[in-house]
This record gives structure tokens, C-alpha cells and sequence, in this order.
């Protein structure tokens, strides 16, 4: 396995995958279609390629995933970046001694709100929807500036966005 440390980090073959284990540990995929990070990577700014995430809260799944068929993030026409963070049922109870679940509660899902920023070098986005949990146009926008927006789960209300590059 020593030919896949880089760091504190395992490295796949391809290069696409990346297991940083420092702290409670995220990961990276980084491929010319899909580029994320999942985990504790608060405080971090990861550079994947064109693409840079800079994680603003404690957890986090950030994918940005280019939309056209056979499409990578470089010459996409859009794109989805979907964010998430830890959730639960409300009501849900667990046991702390054990971690047995008490009571798995009930809907309305609780989410623990995503903010990070994102900027892509190289391309220029036109824009950026916010998306409802159906990934339909809320009708709102996100500024956008040399490449650069910010997402923020409290703020947006939201789980999904799509991304437009002129």
C-alpha cells in the first residue's frame, strides 16, 4: 500500500480517488466529468483540477457533475452541483453509550445546512440556479464573480444547483 500514500492521504491508481485519513478523514474524486469532496474537510481549500472547493462547515458531499452525455466539466454546456451535509428524521433518538437507535423518527428530514465556495478556472459560468429538492428552477440565482459563487444551505434553502457556463 506504500506506493498509494501521498501523505496522509491513499491515492488510487487511476489518481481519481483520494482518502485524506488526517483528522476524522474525507475523500476526493477528481475526473474530468465529477469532481467532490465528502467528509470532514472544514477549513479546507481542495484543488481538483479547475475546480476549487473551499469547505465552510464541519461535514460535508459536495459533487459537481458535468450534464451532457460524454461531456466532461471542461467543455459541459451545465452541470449539477448537489450539496448535502449529516441528516435525520425528526424525532430521531440514539443511544449514546452504544449508538442504538431509539427511535428513527419521522418526516420532515432534519439537514444539517452545506456552505462552501466554488470557483472554476478556465470557464466562464453564466449562471447559477438554485434548484428545489426536485431539481427544479427556484427562480433564484447565486452572484457569480471571475468564476467564483457560494453556496449556503441555510441561506438557499437547498439541496441541488445547476450550473450554465457561456
Amino acid at each position: 500500500m506504500d506506493k498509494h500514500r501521498r501523505g496522509p492521504a491513499i491515492v488510487s491508481t487511476t489518481r481519481q480517488l483520494a482518502w485524506n485519513t488526517a483528522g476524522k478523514g474525507f475523500f476526493l474524486v477528481n475526473t474530468p466529468g465529477t469532481k467532490a469532496v465528502v467528509g470532514f474537510a472544514e477549513g479546507k481549500q481542495l484543488k481538483l483540477g479547475d475546480v476549487t472547493i473551499d469547505v465552510a462547515c464541519p461535514y460535508a458531499s459536495i459533487f459537481l457533475t458535468a450534464l451532457d452525455k460524454d461531456a466532461t466539466l471542461a467543455n459541459c454546456k451545465g452541470a449539477l452541483l448537489s450539496a448535502v451535509a449529516r441528516n435525520c428524521n425528526t424525532g430521531f433518538k440514539v443511544f449514546a453509550i452504544d449508538a442504538k437507535v431509539l427511535d428513527n423518527g419521522a418526516a420532515p428530514i432534519l439537514l444539517e445546512p452545506v456552505k462552501a465556495t466554488v470557483k472554476i478556472a478556465g470557464r466562464s459560468v453564466a449562471a447559477v440556479n438554485v434548484l428545489d429538492h426536485d431539481g427544479r428552477r427556484t427562480g433564484k440565482t447565486l452572484p457569480v464573480e471571475s468564476g467564483q459563487f457560494t453556496i449556503d444551505g441555510t441561506r438557499d434553502r437547498a439541496l441541488y444547483y445547476e450550473l450554465l457556463f457561456e
